[in-house]
């Protein structure tokens, strides 16, 4: 019953300590306690769409190799062709990141 209007998508309920008063807090000088909520709350919802969009050790989602190579952008072309292997091959690159 807790969750329901999470799935549901009527979030609504939920307006009532997840609210985003902005600013920070006169007696603390911290973030609102509801706004810190708000934050995990949000963060933890990106994490699991991205965490089912890239392969895992069971095969499910894309594989990097294959996003890189199929994007094709206006100005670049075939521009992440054999980005991939110098991402896993070259300690310099990997450091850069």
């Amino acid at each position: 019953r807790r969750a329901t209007p999470f799935f549901t998508l009527n979030w609504s309920k939920y307006a009532d300590f997840l609210t985003f008063r902005g600013g920070l807090g006169p007696v603390t000088g911290g973030l609102w306690l509801t706004d810190t909520a708000h934050h995990h709350l949000a963060i933890a919802i990106l994490f699991l769409i991205a965490g089912h969009m890239y392969r895992t050790n069971w095969g499910i989602g894309h594989g990097l190799k294959d996003i890189l190579e199929a994007h094709k952008g206006p100005f670049t072309g075939q521009g992440h062709k054999g980005l991939y292997e110098i991402l896993t091959t070259s300690w310099h690159a990997q450091l850069s990141l």
